[in-house]
């Protein structure tokens, strides 16, 4: 049990996971204005505790354990999109008119164009109102949609559809799949349905990022990659997957060997341990330990950036992000403790990023 002090942050987070697993497995109440009295009586009784010499004691465990619980249910609540009076959803009819941004590069596929269209406001008996969520759109393939491309803002009049789950037993729940993504509607988009308001109204730094990645994959072109050699190594490196072949997709399903045309751990670790290495070179002064950490860090999510944050990548690059600062600071970290502090941060901004990565199926709030 002395062990257990080396690495508080476990202690903090296996409650934090417990109380995400139990908003998303049981009927449980949505959290109002209660939850803040509980936690500020928590927290009051913790500062108590803590002030008595209790840090140690069980009192102090029990309500840091229920704290911890509490707040677990509330980030899944606020995070659950569908789940807020603004969503969209609540005011959907036959005919709907829908200002939405596209948020991702569009897919162009054999019979549409793929995107994620996110809402901004929907148009009521009442006049247009603001709302939010996220739609899948998939437009008719023609010159209009191939144009398209992210930051994109549109004006919709399409019948927006919930997704339907699946038909047959044992098949994939594709439903539950979008829903930990915060995808429940989708909609099939000609191209008398919408009209081109706005290009160019993203977030710079993922318009940024887009062109990194298709100038980088460009440059594997040209260094003599194409077709299915092309879409493997931008699978493998950059975690873009929308040029593999299905037919080669399903050689590499049936052999057992999907996972390796997604990016994951372990390409941010690589990343971790070529620049550690290169940097030692700096010396162990603690002016060369505090750049190395800086150059390491920004490396990290310069990388996990590129990859478009995908959870495994995310979470290693917070991981080796920490452990560069606590070298940086210290000779000596515990790598437990650090793994336990990455996936905190992660559940603090996403709830949702543990399903993604210890489960092999997902799992949707029970009131999405």
């Amino acid at each position: 049990m002395a062990y257990l002090h080396q690495i508080p942050l476990a202690r903090l987070v296996i409650p934090l996971m417990l109380g995400i697993a139990a908003a998303l497995s049981l009927p449980l109440w949505p959290m109002g204005n209660w939850f803040y009295v509980a936690a500020v009586l928590l927290l009051g009784l913790m500062l108590w505790l803590s002030a008595k010499g209790q840090k140690t004691s069980a009192w102090f465990g029990a309500v840091a354990t229920t704290f911890f619980a509490l707040l677990g249910i509330h980030l899944v609540a606020i995070n659950t999109v569908s789940s807020s009076p603004a969503y969209f959803g609540n005011y959907l009819k036959a005919d709907n008119y829908i200002v939405a941004r596209i948020v991702e590069p569009p897919q162009v596929k054999a019979k549409s164009v793929k995107t994620i269209l996110q809402v901004e406001s929907i148009k009521t008996p009442g006049g247009w109102v603001k709302a939010d969520g996220n739609i899948l759109g998939y437009f008719a393939p023609d010159d209009m949609s191939y144009a398209l491309a992210y930051g994109d803002k549109l004006l919709l009049n399409v019948f927006v559809d919930e997704i339907k789950p699946p038909t047959n037993p044992g098949q994939f729940n594709y439903k539950d799949f979008l829903a930990r993504k915060g995808i429940y509607h989708q909609a099939y988009i000609k191209e008398p349905d919408y009209t081109l308001i706005e290009s160019n109204t993203g977030n710079a730094l993922w318009q940024w990022v887009y062109k990194l990645r298709d100038y980088m994959r460009w440059l594997l072109g040209e260094h003599g990659l194409k077709g299915s050699q092309l879409a493997v190594a931008s699978a493998l490196v950059l975690g873009y997957d929308d040029d593999i072949d299905p037919d080669l997709l399903q050689a590499y399903s049936a052999s057992g060997t999907l996972h390796v045309l997604s990016v994951s751990g372990m390409h941010a670790g690589l990343v971790f341990l070529i620049l550690n290495w290169l940097l030692l070179l700096t010396g162990q002064s603690k002016r060369a330990r505090v750049v190395r950490a800086v150059i390491i860090v920004v490396s990290l999510f310069l990388y996990a950036l590129l990859t478009g944050f995908s959870p495994p990548v995310l979470r290693a690059a917070v991981m080796f992000s920490l452990l560069a600062i606590g070298q940086a600071l210290t000779q000596y970290t515990n790598n437990y403790n650090i793994l336990a502090g990455s996936c905190l941060l992660m559940l603090l901004s996403n709830p949702f990023c543990w399903l993604m990565l210890v489960f092999s199926y997902p799992i949707q709030p029970c009131w999405a």
